[in-house]
């Protein structure tokens, strides 16, 4: 039951005359009185009072020569009387004799309770220096007679002062437009401007006050105010208005009008969008008036030198005491245009002499809110308006269909059928399906739908075992016209892209035969032939493998574009797809840009973009490659190569330590404090490029015993880069051997072979005629032929040693045709050569003649039906398993009801001894099951949780979830929670762990099934 209760007999309201006032003038008060239904009442009597505010304000010492301003308010009545309100209103006129903050209070005589205005009022000479608060900052306050301006108005402006003096007011944005000085009248100050169409959208007032030498009493000599003054102009705004009607039917046309000035010529356009999609992000309707005349900074910079010149005296009295990603491999490799966004756009739109404009869209089949957005423009004129329109149509479809699916799968579709009619439907419903998919059972029945409400009827889907792109349509005959609902659906495999790849050398005047055997789908599978002169392609697959990294790390996008300067024809055969060419510089450019975005204030970069850890040795990396790209012509700035230059120098002098392992001569693993191998690194790329650091190299040249073996050739090529031979071939080992580092698979990255090819790098660099390069570079060779898994470090730094010592042709005259069944598929004549074609079933061969050798490289990738994979832990251990939300464990995930929670738990291990930085968790989801909730620590229900492990970053998609972590001795867990959306038997792709850079650290395990009932 509902009821109104009146607290008082009378209610009262003020208006005031004016905001900001003269003294000596008058001011007039408005009162008005009504009952509690808004009629207005005769002869009410009330109370009114005018209440002067006064501050009184001391200046406090708090600790050493610091002061603060505290002031106390006091509220002085000057008027107090009873009045008379008439039916109509009455005034009462009240004249301010001295400048100040004044309260007007009006209320019911008997009643508690006011109704308060407020004013200022200013008057030359009639200013106590009391009659202000001063800001405790000591700053200057401001205070406008408006909220904002139209052109050709005057601002009264009060300038509230910490002390009396001479003030200079500007008045600034992108310039100074005009500058005056004004003395303040004890602590406060007033004047009068006009308002000026330059100052549209809006000006910065600042003033700056000078106190006079001869008052020491107060220690602060200057202070500072500023203040926005937004500024308008009603011409500016044109009226906008659609016109459409406010419910539609999908799948038809709608007519939709915009009205605005009427005036031809001005510009319109429409946007119809799904009002779903703007909720996203909360987005607004575009307003190009707001935009083009939105507050803008204050450009003008402020200097100033009156604190040095004349500095705060002290107080003369005593005083008292008193803080990227780049997934491509990690996501589902199969996408289509599942959802169907409404997102209509009608071009640019003119106005006839009326001043409408029209246009006409296709509703599509959709069922709910449309957002219509109209903008108008002419010459500095904008307007915006927006309106919705209601989609419904007398029969809605709604199925229950999950976001993919997998090979082997079977989904119980539920299809809900919405009567929006009053009176009851006879409806024939049936599904078609399209692609792998397959109606299993009855795939039409009949249906009464009463008026208002729904009808469910359950189809059965099966999934073929293979992968592809599907279809549902679902259709509803209710005897007058057929309603339909078409859902594209990806059927996508349960395990990862997989790839094979193999190389070779042909002698000419020999052939030899290429056969990938896989056990790829055929749709799926993509294939490439690379025939070259040049050795390295032998080595294409660690180089795609580099190109092809899925991650967006500042050390992982520094090797993938690295290569790219050197191997840019290379790359582009490994990378380039019928169709698509791959630009290399545009791939360079890219990263140079990505990594500027990555830098902080001392000139470090970060390790993840938007992250604040800095990584010394990522950043000697960039600038590494930054200097070597910009010395094959791209756009690299100088500013952000001087900030990293200063920020690796600052860094080389801190003389840091770390724990070295390593096997020794005789192959027993050592340890031991060793100069950080960062310091090396820095200072041999800080004398590259002619800013060297004599001091520090003399410093590690005294102590030679605590430098890594790379660290030593890395010392030896600074000073030779320096100009300095004899201190070179002092310091420069004989050979590349006597210890050899274990992997270390974060911080500077090193291992064995990383740390040859960049002392390689360092002597091809500096004394490109060194003995010793040839055996390094057969070792390096050897070990990207034979390694099976080498780290990101160890192939970026081996092919920008093998890019500067292969420089120079091989002198082959090798040519070669390549056929498949006969049929030609390409000819080599000198030139690198790329075949995409071929690789769907027969095998490919190469016959050469000529004279000299021919190198290939090939590669096979594709998806296996099944979602077979090797089911393996090697050296990493990952296991999942599953709770309900009380923390009890369930042994399977068969027999879930569907809208069930349960809890998955990803626990990881390490085999080694040894830290293993930058692993990457994926756990790949059944169709059934979506992710709810990934923070399970903001659940209150999940407390039972006490082993959650907080990942470096986590990345979340519609089929799976990545976690970023390192791991030590003690294993982590992770959780989140998820719920069974879709019935049926779905399957389930395994949970994985591996080193991001470091393939031989690598865990699969827990494929299966999932079974969700109703």
């Amino acid at each position: 039951m509902n009821f109104d209760v009146s607290t008082q007999k009378n209610y009262l309201g003020l208006k005031l005359s004016d905001y900001y006032n003269s003294t000596k003038q008058p001011l007039v008060i408005g009162m008005a009185a009504t009952d509690m239904k808004g009629n207005a009442v005769n002869s009410a009597t009330a109370n009114l009072q005018v209440i002067r505010v006064t501050w009184e304000t001391v200046m406090e010492r708090t600790y050493g020569t610091r002061y603060r301003y505290v002031s106390q308010k006091n509220e002085k009545v000057v008027i107090d009387k009873m009045v008379t309100i008439a039916k109509n209103g009455s005034t009462f006129t009240f004249t301010p004799n001295e400048s100040g903050h004044y309260y007007i209070r009006l209320k019911d005589a008997n009643a508690n309770a006011y109704v308060q205005s407020e004013f200022y009022a200013y008057g030359w000479g009639s200013t106590q220096s009391n009659a202000f608060e001063v800001n405790n900052e000591g700053t200057i306050d401001m205070e406008f007679d408006k909220e904002s301006y139209e052109a050709g108005d005057k601002a009264k402006i009060l300038f509230k002062t910490p002390f009396a003096g001479k003030m200079l007011v500007t008045i600034e944005r992108d310039k100074v437009f005009e500058y005056f000085y004004v003395t303040t009248d004890k602590r406060s100050a007033s004047v009068e401007i006009p308002v000026k169409e330059a100052y549209l959208p809006n000006v910065y007032i600042t003033a700056t006050l000078f106190r006079a030498l001869d008052d020491a009493t107060i220690p602060v000599t200057i202070a500072h105010g500023f203040k926005s003054l937004p500024v308008t102009k009603k011409s500016t705004l044109l009226p906008v208005e659609i016109i459409a009607v406010e419910k539609s039917r999908s799948k038809t046309k709608q007519q939709i009008k915009v009205k605005t000035r009427p005036n031809s010529g001005i510009e319109v356009t429409i946007a119809v969008v799904d009002e779903g999609i703007m909720q996203l992000k909360n987005s607004k309707s575009p307003d190009p008036h707001g935009y083009f005349y939105q507050k803008r900074a204050l450009e003008v910079n402020a200097y100033d030198i009156y604190p040095y010149v004349l500095p705060d005296f002290t107080s003369r009295s005593s005083s008292t005491g008193g803080d990227g990603y780049d997934l491509q491999k990690r996501v589902n490799p199969m996408s289509n245009k599942r959802v169907k966004l409404v997102a209509t756009w009608s071009g640019i739109l003119k106005t006839d002499g009326n001043g409408m404009a029209s246009c006409q869209i296709d509703i599509p089949q959709f069922s709910g809110d449309l957002r219509i957005m109209a903008v108008a423009y002419k010459d500095a004129s904008f307007g915006h308006a927006e309106k919705h329109m209601k989609v419904a149509d007398p029969i809605i479809i709604s199925p229950s269909i999950p976001r993919f699916l997998s090979p082997g799968d079977t989904l119980t579709l539920p299809v809900t059928i919405t009567n929006t009619l009053a009176k009851s439907q006879q409806a024939t419903v049936s599904v078609v399906t399209t692609g792998p998919l397959k109606v299993t059972g009855t795939a039409s029945v009949n249906n009464t739908i009463e008026g208002g409400k729904e009808s469910r009827p359950v189809f059965r889907i099966a999934v073929a075992r293979q992968i592809g792109e599907g279809t549902i349509s679902i259709k509803v005959n209710n005897g007058s016209e057929t309603f339909s609902d078409l859902t594209d659906i990806t059927i996508r495999p349960a395990a990862s892209l997989q790839k094979v790849s193999g190389s070779g050398e042909i002698t000419a005047g020999t052939s030899a035969s290429v056969q990938p055997a896989s056990n790829f789908i055929p749709s799926s599978r993509e294939g490439k032939l690379v025939l070259s002169t040049s050795p390295v392609v032998q080595f294409s697959d660690q180089l795609s493998y580099l190109l092809d990294y899925p991650h967006g790390c500042l050390e992982q996008t520094i090797s993938t574009a690295f290569p790219q300067i050197y191997f840019a024809s290379l790359s582009k055969a490994i990378k380039n797809k019928p169709g698509k060419v791959v630009q290399i510089s545009t791939n360079v450019q890219a990263a140079i840009s990505k990594l500027q975005s990555m830098q902080q204030y001392n000139g470090a970069l970060t390790y993840w973009q938007g992250g604040n850890y800095e990584s010394w040795w990522g950043t000697a990396y960039a600038y590494h490659f930054l200097q070597e790209a910009k010395k094959a012509g791209y756009d690299v700035n100088d500013a952000f190569l001087n900030k990293i230059a200063v920020y690796l120098a600052t860094k080389v002098k801190q003389h840091p330590t770390e724990t070295y392992y390593y096997y020794d001569g005789s192959g027993v693993m050592q340890k031991r404090e060793i100069a950080s191998k960062d310091i090396f690194y820095s200072m041999y790329l800080l004398s590259l490029y002619h800013k060297s650091d004599l001091a520090t190299m003399n410093f590690y040249r005294s102590k030679i015993s605590t430098l890594a073996l790379d660290s030593r050739y890395l010392l030896a090529a600074s000073y030779l880069a320096s100009g300095d031979r004899k201190a070179y071939a002092e310091i420069l080992p004989k050979l590349f051997e006597g210890e050899k580092s274990i992997k270390n698979t974060g911080g500077n990255f090193y291992s064995y072979v990383r740390d040859e090819a960049l002392a390689l790098n360092a002597l091809l660099e500096t004394d490109p005629t060194n003995n010793q390069i040839g055996m390094m570079v057969r070792n390096l060779s050897t070990q990207l032929k034979t390694q099976p898994y080498l780290s990101t470090q160890e192939r970026a730094f081996a092919f920008l040693a093998l890019g500067k010592f292969m420089k120079q042709a091989t002198g082959s005259k090798v040519t070669a045709t390549v056929t498949s069944d006969g049929k030609m598929l390409g000819e080599f004549k000198g030139s690198d050569l790329t075949i995409n074609k071929g690789f769907e079933s027969s095998a490919l061969t190469i016959n050469t003649s000529g004279s000299g050798k021919l190198y290939y490289f090939w590669e096979m990738e594709g998806l296996t039906a099944d979602g077979s994979f090797k089911q393996e832990d090697s050296q990493l251990m990952i296991r999942k398993t599953y709770y309900n939300r009380f923390g009890q464990a369930l042994p399977s995930l068969n027999g879930l009801k569907q809208n069930e929670l349960i809890v998955v738990k990803l626990t990881l291990s390490n085999m080694t001894r040894n830290n293993v930085d930058n692993v990457v968790i994926t756990d790949i989801l059944p169709a059934g099951i979506e992710i709810e909730n990934p923070r399970v620590s903001t659940v209150p229900e999940l407390q039972w949780i006490k082993d959650n492990t907080i990942p470096n970053h986590m990345d979340i998609r519609d089929d799976r979830i990545n976690y970023f972590t390192g791991i030590g001795s003690i294993p982590q867990s992770f959780y989140y929670m998820a719920r069974a959306v879709s019935t049926g038997k779905f399957v389930m792709g395994p949970v994985s762990a591996d080193a991001m850079y470091d393939g031989s650290f690598h865990s699969y395990h827990g494929a299966g099934t999932v079974t969700i009932t109703e």
